[in-house]
């Protein structure tokens, strides 16, 4: 298997206790992140999950305005749950 350096990172995984724990090498070439997303979950690396609620919250509220604009303009009540339902759903 040929792995592109370009493209990879390292996520070290670790307490949230910084007096015991420090930060290992990093390998030539490969960046060190502080969150990655796998399976569109944001991992951070001390194992908190706030930028993957704020991302989720975020993608509820667009999706809140969007159905609000499109009940304002008048969509039909099947429409809109058609709607609604697909845009969760993806």
């Amino acid at each position: 298997m040929i792995i592109n350096i370009n493209k990879t990172e390292v996520l070290v995984l670790h307490r949230p206790h910084p007096r015991r724990w420090s930060l290992p090498v990093s390998l030539k070439g490969i960046e060190q992140v502080q969150s990655a997303t796998l399976f569109g979950i944001i991992f951070q690396s001390n194992f908190s999950f706030v930028d993957h609620a704020d991302n989720v919250l975020n993608l509820c509220s667009q999706c809140i305005f969007l159905l609000k604009q499109l009940r304002d303009k008048g969509l039909t009540l099947n429409f809109f749950w058609q709607t609604a339902l697909a845009h969760f759903h993806k």
